[in-house]
């Protein structure tokens, strides 16, 4: 077939799934699916028959996929945290408490020439601004 990848795994896998002429080892017992592989089985139970989700241990977030889960824990909370020196505001990225204590301790603002308006980012002004356009 035509299938190529880089990693030797992923070869084995779509060789094992769709080129040994072996039937599926793993059978739901309650609709038509099938796999070789025990994990895929579970998965599908799971998320087809179970609506059983799996919850983060730090926030409210659920998903049926552990690799889904497993994305959000790395992108969300195994993260430094920073925080402002003068209040007790924190982010997750130093930029946003530089910001942060720009606009909320220093009084630096991105200020509209039309109106009143004023703005913590000049994205936000930028935005603003198009409100003034007729």
């Amino acid at each position: 077939c035509e299938f190529a990848t880089t990693r030797k795994g992923n070869l084995s896998v779509h060789i094992k799934s769709l080129h040994s002429g072996s039937a599926s080892n793993f059978y739901c017992d309650q609709c038509d699916y099938s796999s070789n592989f025990l994990k895929a089985l579970e998965t599908h139970q799971r998320v087809k028959h179970e609506d059983r989700k799996l919850i983060c241990s730090f926030c409210p977030f659920q998903s049926p996929y552990p690799s889904s889960l497993k994305s959000h824990v790395n992108a969300t909370h195994d993260k430094e945290i920073y925080s402002c020196n003068k209040c007790e505001f924190q982010a997750s990225r130093k930029v946003y408490v530089i910001r942060h204590n720009n606009f909320a301790h220093e009084g630096k603002t991105f200020n509209c020439d039309k109106c009143g308006y004023k703005a913590a980012r000049n994205e936000h002004l930028k935005t603003h601004m198009k409100t003034h356009v007729w």
